[in-house]
This record gives C-alpha cells, sequence and structure tokens, in this order.
C-alpha cells in the first residue's frame, strides 16, 4: 500500500511539472509574438477619402466628402470647419504602431473585440477600418486593430482627437485679431461713431484719445468705457447658437429682419505676409419679447446676435445685452465733469451766491532780494512749488480742488436750465489750444443740480457734490476774513 501510495504521489507530482513546463513554453510562445517596431500600419490621403464615420461607446458621427468640401451626413446645411476637419483627419494620415502582437488567440484581452471606438474610412477602394481597443497595463499605450489579424500598440493616442460633438467642427464666425481698433460704429436705436486719434488736439486734456465724430465735432469720449464695449464684442461666447441657417424666413424670428443694433468695429492687423491690413466686422442685434404669463411678471426679452457674411444665429446673454443694447455718445462719455492736468491751472475764478473770489495758481512772490541772491536762486525760482493765493496770500484750496474732481454727472441730458446759479466757475489754463474752460451749476431741485461746462448742458450732477464745492469754497472767504 505504502508503494502504491509513493507512486500515485510521483505521478502527481510528474503531471504538475508537465503543466509548468507547458504553461512556461506558452508564455514563451506569447512573449515571443510580440515584436517591436516603427510601422505604418495605416495610411490615409484625405483627398481620396469619400467619407469618415467613427462609433464609440458614447455616441457616432458621420461626414462625407462632396467635390473636396466636407459635409455632415445628418444635415448637409451644417457649417463644417473646412480647415479644422482636414486637422482632425491629419491625426490618421499615417499612424504609427510601436510594437506588434501576432497570431492573436484571444481579442477580448486587447478590448478590440468591443472596442472603445470604430473609426471607418472609405475611399475608391473600399473600407479601411481602425478599432481602438484597451490600455496596455505595463506602458499605458492603447492597443489597436486594422484587420489584418494583428494588435498594435501606439505611441500616440488618437482616441485624444476624436470628439462626439459635430459642435466642435463647427464654422464659427472667427473675430479679427487685431493689432489695434480705430473706429466703433453704432446704428439702430442708438448711434454713436468713435474714433481713435492719440495724436489730436481735440479736447484740453491729453487724457482722451476716444472722439464721437458724428455730428462733424471731436467731442471726447471716456477711453476705457469704449474699450470696455469693444471688449465685450470680442469677447462674446459664440457656442450657444440657435441656428446655423439663417434665411430670411428665420431671421424675423430672432428680431434680425430689421435689427435693434448695429455695431461695427474697424481696425487693422498683421496679414500673412507681415503687412498691416485694414479688417472689420459687423454684429447684428435683434430682440424677441416674450409676453408674462402672470399680470404681476415682466415680460421676458430675449435677444440674439449674428455676424454679417454667417448664416449663424446665438443667444445673446442678458449681461452683454445690457451693455451692448446701451451704446451711445452718452454711455461712452466721460462721467467726471473735470479731467485735468491740474497743475496748468493759472487762476480760477469763482462766483457763488453773490460773492466772487479770484483764485491764483503761482509761485508766491518773494521779498527783495540782492541782484546776487536773485542770481543764485534763479533755478530754484523755476522749480519752486505752485501755490493757491488770493491777493497775494496763500490759501489752503486742497478741498475745493477735491471738490472739483469728484464732480460727476449721473444722468446725461439737454435739459435747459432755467433757475438759480449755484456757482460758477472759470478756469484758466497754461494751454494755448484750450487756454479757458467755464463751469456752471443751477438748481432744479433738492436732489440735483443741473451742470454746464463750456456753454453746453451735461445733465443732472449730484447736489450734495455742489455743495461740498460750495462749502470748500465758504470756508475759504471765511479764512480770508478772518
Amino acid at each position: 500500500m505504502k508503494r502504491k501510495r509513493n507512486l500515485i504521489i510521483l505521478a502527481a507530482i510528474f503531471v504538475a511539472l508537465i503543466g509548468v513546463i507547458t504553461a512556461e513554453k506558452l508564455v514563451t510562445r506569447h512573449v515571443d509574438k510580440i515584436n517591436t517596431t516603427d510601422e505604418i500600419i495605416l495610411s490615409i490621403d484625405s483627398n481620396e477619402l469619400k467619407s469618415v464615420s467613427w462609433v464609440c461607446e458614447d455616441g457616432e458621427l458621420s461626414f462625407e466628402n462632396r467635390d473636396g468640401c466636407w459635409y455632415s451626413s445628418e444635415d448637409e446645411n451644417f457649417p463644417v470647419n473646412q480647415e479644422k476637419f482636414e486637422e482632425f483627419l491629419s491625426n490618421f494620415s499615417e499612424v504609427h504602431a510601436g510594437f506588434i502582437i501576432d497570431d492573436i488567440e484571444n481579442y477580448s484581452q486587447y478590448g478590440i473585440d468591443e472596442p472603445e471606438c470604430t473609426v471607418t474610412f472609405t475611399d475608391d477602394s473600399g473600407e479601411k477600418l481602425l478599432k481602438l481597443g484597451g490600455y496596455s497595463t505595463m506602458d499605458s499605450k492603447r492597443y489597436v486593430s486594422v484587420e489584418d489579424g494583428r494588435v498594435y500598440l501606439i505611441d500616440d493616442d488618437l482616441m485624444d482627437y476624436i470628439s462626439l460633438e459635430r459642435d466642435d467642427f463647427m464654422q464659427q464666425f472667427e473675430i479679427p485679431a487685431f493689432d489695434e481698433v480705430t473706429e466703433l460704429i453704432v446704428s439702430g436705436k442708438n448711434s454713436a461713431q468713435a474714433v481713435y486719434d492719440e495724436e489730436g488736439v481735440y479736447s484740453h486734456t491729453d487724457e482722451y484719445n476716444w472722439y464721437e465724430i458724428s455730428t462733424g465735432e471731436y467731442r471726447y469720449l471716456r477711453d476705457s468705457k469704449v474699450e470696455s464695449a469693444i471688449s465685450t464684442l470680442n469677447g462674446l461666447a459664440l457656442s450657444d447658437y440657435v441656428s446655423y441657417t439663417a434665411s430670411s424666413e428665420q431671421l424675423s424670428d430672432y428680431g434680425l429682419d430689421n435689427p435693434d443694433h448695429i455695431i461695427t468695429v474697424k481696425g487693422s492687423l498683421e496679414n500673412e505676409n507681415g503687412e498691416e491690413e485694414n479688417a472689420e466686422y459687423t454684429v447684428y442685434i435683434g430682440t424677441v419679447t416674450v409676453p408674462a404669463e402672470d399680470e404681476d411678471e415682466e415680460d421676458t426679452v430675449n435677444a440674439y446676435v449674428r455676424y454679417e457674411g454667417s448664416e449663424i444665429i446665438y443667444n445673446l446673454g442678458s449681461s452683454s445685452y445690457e451693455t451692448l443694447s446701451e451704446l451711445s455718445y452718452n454711455s461712452l462719455r466721460p462721467s467726471e465733469i473735470l479731467s485735468l492736468d491740474w497743475e496748468s491751472i493759472t487762476e480760477i475764478e469763482i462766483s457763488m451766491d453773490g460773492e466772487s473770489l479770484d483764485v491764483k495758481h503761482e509761485v508766491p512772490a518773494k521779498e527783495e532780494e540782492t541782484e546776487e541772491e536773485e542770481d543764485a536762486e534763479e533755478e530754484e525760482a523755476e522749480e519752486a512749488e505752485l501755490q493757491y493765493m488770493v491777493d497775494g496770500k496763500v490759501i489752503d484750496f486742497n478741498d475745493a480742488l477735491a471738490a472739483l474732481q469728484f464732480l460727476t454727472v449721473e444722468s446725461f441730458n439737454d435739459e435747459k436750465a432755467t433757475k438759480t446759479v449755484e456757482i460758477s466757475l472759470v478756469i484758466h489754463l497754461d494751454n494755448e489750444d484750450y487756454p479757458q474752460l467755464t463751469l456752471s451749476f443751477y438748481r432744479l431741485d433738492g436732489e440735483y443740480c443741473i451742470a454746464e461746462f463750456n456753454g453746453e448742458i451735461l445733465g443732472y450732477t449730484e447736489r450734495a457734490q455742489v455743495a461740498d464745492l460750495k462749502e470748500a469754497v465758504t470756508c475759504i472767504i471765511l479764512s480770508l476774513e478772518s
């Protein structure tokens, strides 16, 4: 019995050894079938293709080539970005493999039996299939198959280039990449024509470079307001579209058959030859009012935008619409009433409540000096600090100056000033082109005054601001009297 038991144990060991040796041979045989290479396993000429489609786990897309132009198989009216689609195809022009696996017995271990995505290229010779399987656990490379009985490992993961969003291939409107913007034109419900002129002398200060010229005169604008409007236009989100076939019938559905606002931006940019050339684009904005279902609620205004030369109609966000729909001369004007090189002031004549004050801005006179002292201090005198003075006496004008700098227009309008003058100023400047400015404030009511600058009505200024200026001037008068 003991001998028989030993024979059984020996037989079991022998069988186990045979199994180990067989497994080792199988492993060795499998490893031997994996070879390194740098082989082109797929070559695609986009000019020869008739169609391209891909089916992935989460969806599919298909495109057709007609006379050298790509169309969506789902909708031939869909505007395909030809350059972007050719760029997509270029990723498949030559597919290189780093490893080859031959004599495949089980495709499932490579994810080829149920690939993540299958791309089909069709030309005159037929179909070429590219199956994208799983990842190699050793080096995280993608397994692929081109239906030739082999599995390959590729260095460049082609799944990175495949999108299931058709809109990724959409021909969106491209706003010119201006090097410099020179003009902003607004028409429709509002109007304005703003031009950039850095060298022109059209105002009492070099603070302004943008001017409104629709009336034939150069009326200065606040640079930051114009630039903000242009930034809004250039930064519109061109993704939320409602239609990409803006026929004349569809335009009326979005209020674009008769747009509320038409805005054109002009400028210059560098072309492909490195030369500066002019460029422009025009935006059309339309609105559709949706009546509220409840009387207590407000109607909803939906805004839409379209670019000249494009059939795509986009939704326009409420914030962008609010900014662009208000563009006009008044919305682009400076809110501050006075923007000056304050050192250029030579004199300010102030009239208030029947009193007048003549404030000089100059270097105080010194006591009589000898000729030698005068020569020695001549250079220092040129750099001496300017002071505000009344009748040769230095005064503290800081509060009044701060009040002047703080004056703003809350609402621009041309309402006539017919009531009492609160305060008037004549400001003299060391400026050949603009030697004198006039500023007056008329009482309107308890909350506002009407501001008039150089004979032109600006609009409403808070009476509290005018009161601060008057109080500062009153303090100067009282100090002089004491």
